[in-house]
């Protein structure tokens, strides 16, 4: 079966959400559950930022030891999924036969690092849009032409960043207008919101709430992100009905008060027959896959305790 791993970036576990704007989001988990997802509470990820977390990921284990990093810096991710490095998850992925396929965003966009895992409608253009704002990202240019943007009132987050951010929405628009699916096939979806910066309104439409610590950009980005899981699943369940689905955060909020509360996650998993998920357990990022490749190839799961 396909596996589509949705890393919904600093998007926090739904009590703490409730208990900040003082809302109940059960109507979310009672459809979530309808249509078989499991929400899974208190899951604390491996750590508390993107870079860690997801090199975690593909490495498909800790990466530090005693406090100290025990990978070279130059694998972290995003350069782990360069031509040239070896990725623990991509090997096993591999060895089972599956395909890679990597929906990335401004930050980390794919075209940059690897056009092989691209699943990228622009990657086929003679001059790709968002990989030049990438490539010229660290140079004043960017900054200048957002100015000259404004100047004539032409609003740069809009017409590149609002779609570049939306993960889940190029996957669904890519599952969608796709008649065959190839498989096997793991997705590996980073969705930017509901981090900064915050262009989405709660019903997805585009709007532009500035600075990182904005709290109503931040929930608008949250309720979006909660209407676009359930679209994206009920696509996912008439496309490919048989596939593994998992939405999790990579850590918390940006607004969180210790490194403890900054590694509480989302976490939202499909159910499956032959895949059991134990309460017990803390499913962080790097467990969720190591209960996957294990539901598929027969094997006992291997946990890390954290």
């Amino acid at each position: 079966p396909n596996i589509y791993f949705f890393i919904l970036d600093a998007m926090q576990p739904v009590n703490n959400f409730e208990k900040y704007y003082k809302t109940d989001l059960s109507k979310f988990l009672d459809e979530f559950d309808k249509k078989n997802y499991l929400y899974l509470n208190n899951t604390s990820n491996l750590y508390n930022n993107t870079t860690y977390s997801l090199s975690a990921i593909f490495h498909l284990d800790e990466i530090f030891k005693n406090e100290k990093l025990n990978i070279d810096s130059n694998v972290l991710f995003p350069n782990i999924l360069r031509k040239n490095k070896k990725s623990n998850l991509i090997s096993n992925l591999s060895n089972l036969g599956y395909n890679f396929k990597w929906i990335g965003n401004y930050f980390a966009y794919c075209p940059k690092f690897n056009l092989k895992y691209c699943l990228n409608q622009n990657q086929n253009k003679l001059i790709d849009t968002y990989l030049y704002i990438s490539f010229f990202k660290k140079s004043p240019l960017i900054q200048i032409f957002t100015n000259i943007g404004y100047f004539i009132n032409f609003d740069f987050n809009k017409y590149l960043f609002f779609d570049l951010h939306d993960g889940m929405g190029r996957l669904t628009q890519y599952v969608d207008n796709t008649k065959n699916l190839k498989k096997p096939t793991f997705y590996f979806i980073h969705h930017m919101s509901p981090h900064w910066p915050y262009v989405t309104n709660s019903d997805c439409s585009y709007k532009n709430y500035s600075g990182e610590e904005n709290y109503e950009g931040y929930k608008s980005a949250y309720l979006c992100n909660l209407k676009k899981i359930g679209e994206t699943i009920e696509i996912l369940e008439k496309k490919d009905p048989n596939s593994f689905v998992v939405f999790q955060s990579d850590h918390n909020w940006q607004m969180s008060k210790n490194i403890k509360e900054k590694k509480m996650i989302f976490n939202l998993v499909k159910k499956k027959e032959n895949c059991k998920y134990d309460k017990s357990i803390n499913y962080n990022n790097v467990n969720t896959l190591r209960l996957i490749l294990s539901c598929i190839t027969g094997n006992v799961p291997r946990y890390i305790n954290n």
